[in-house]
């Protein structure tokens, strides 16, 4: 299944649209928005992708089984390709042009496998199953990652299962698989506050967090045991305020696999198909669909008209609307 999909898209322009699979197959496909005419985007599917021969610098590890699209991000200008998550512990770093992704550089610091991989600016935050959270900069004038870690963040008990920042705010959002979510300051790394949604926290599963820019507002879902069926798990959204209180809490029909929050809207995906825009502010539901397959991974173009959802049959769709922006950036 395809496993993370972004769009650089510049107006009038052919752009890369960049898709990768679990087994590290990559695509980089032709994409054009229309902001006129009869069809509102263009692609054109890359040919060599089913060939499979083409592959992101190293395997991806057995052991990560989640959030897979959260461990591969492209850089704003499309030009740069983060992977986490390999066996190796590494961060790499690859070369986006309209043919192929060159390896360009790999960077260690972690002692566990990478779970998690987030950007913003010339900042990235990458949490993994060593319990911890780095901080690198990226330099503006080459983009690639600087060797030497802004700062390491320390206060997790198990694995760190999501990451989220905002250089606008200064702020470090990381959850874990016992339940808990650390804040730290993205510039000097210190500890600000810790929430537990959950009571008690080692039940829930953090699987996202995310940070609306336009508020603050912070989004988190977690899987918890199912109260009336043993065995089975069920989502849960909630908002808090950057302040760290509680402002919502929503029972998720579906379990949770992919989400995506920018500016006053969210999409969120599930495991059965599900697919809805809530609002950032209060978690109120805008637009639902039913997809056919589970969703594996969600993005949207630079317009905010085309939402991007990956399925677990292997499939990409393209979900335009024609009428106002999913997303208003």
């Amino acid at each position: 299944a395809v496993v993370s999909t972004q769009s650089t898209g510049e107006r009038g322009v052919m752009d890369n649209l960049v898709t990768v699979c679990r087994s590290g197959v990559y695509g980089i496909h032709n994409w054009l928005a229309r902001w006129t005419g009869n069809h509102p985007f263009y692609c054109e599917k890359d040919t060599q992708m089913e060939e499979g021969v083409r592959c992101v610098p190293g395997p991806i590890a057995p052991s990560v089984t989640y959030n897979l699209a959260s461990l591969i991000r492209l850089s704003p200008n499309g030009k740069t390709l983060f992977i986490g998550g390999l066996w190796d512990n590494s961060i790499r770093t690859g070369k986006v042009n309209h043919h192929e992704i060159i390896s360009e550089g790999v960077l260690y610091q972690h002692k566990d496998v990478i779970t998690s991989l987030q950007l913003d600016g010339q900042y990235l935050a990458t949490g993994a199953k060593d319990t911890t959270v780095v901080l690198w900069k990226i330099s503006k004038k080459t983009g690639a990652v600087k060797p030497h870690p802004l700062a390491i963040l320390y206060g997790h008990n198990s694995e760190v299962t999501c990451v989220a920042l905002s250089a606008e705010l200064d702020l470090v959002v990381s959850g874990s698989r016992e339940g808990v979510l650390l804040l730290h300051t993205l510039k000097m790394g210190t500890y600000v506050r810790t929430l537990r949604p959950h009571n008690p926290p080692s039940a829930m599963i953090v699987t996202f967090v995310g940070i609306a820019g336009t508020t603050g507002n912070i989004i988190v879902t977690g899987n918890v045991p199912s109260s009336t069926t043993k065995g089975l798990l069920h989502s849960v959204l909630y908002l808090y305020t950057v302040n760290g209180k509680l402002v919502k809490r929503v029972k998720l029909e579906d379990v949770t696999t992919a989400v995506y929050v920018e500016g006053d809207r969210m999409v969120v995906g599930g495991v059965s198909g599900s697919l809805e825009i809530r609002c950032t502010n209060s978690l109120a539901t805008k637009h639902k669909l039913r997809l056919k397959s589970g969703v594996i991974s969600i993005s949207i173009d630079p317009r905010g008209q085309h939402l991007f959802v990956t399925t677990s049959d292997g499939k990409m769709l393209i979900i335009t609307s024609t009428a106002k922006p999913f997303i208003k950036k």
